[in-house]
Order: C-alpha cells, then structure tokens, then sequence
C-alpha cells in the first residue's frame, strides 16, 4: 500500500523548516490573521485510523 500522506515530525511538535519561517514573517497581518483562525479548524481535519480499519481498506484494496 502506499501512504499518500504522512505527518513529517515537524508537523508534529509544531516546527518550521527555514522556507516554512520566511513565508510567515512575509505574510500581512491579515493573512496572518486568517492563517490562525483556520489553523485549529484544519488540526480537526487530522485523522488516526484504528488498526483494524487499515486492515479493512487493505483487504478491501487487494480483492479488486
């Protein structure tokens, strides 16, 4: 199977990588603005399937 989307670590404790800096300090106060708003509403999109329902969506994927 292939992972189409994987959490890099500095996703997971919050960092930035050194292009990731450059584009914030570069964003107007209301982009930053809005950038915050969405940020929590996004972080509620993250989800962590059980075991089993990957074990589901492989089966399911092999008998096609």
């Amino acid at each position: 199977m292939i992972e189409t989307f994987t959490q890099q670590n500095s996703e997971l404790f919050h960092e930035q990588n050194n292009e990731e800096e450059t584009a914030m300090k570069n964003l107007t106060k209301e982009e930053h603005l809005f950038y915050e708003q969405l940020k929590p509403a996004l972080n509620k999109l993250i989800k962590n399937p059980s075991e089993e329902s990957i074990n589901r969506i492989l089966k399911y994927s092999k008998s096609l």
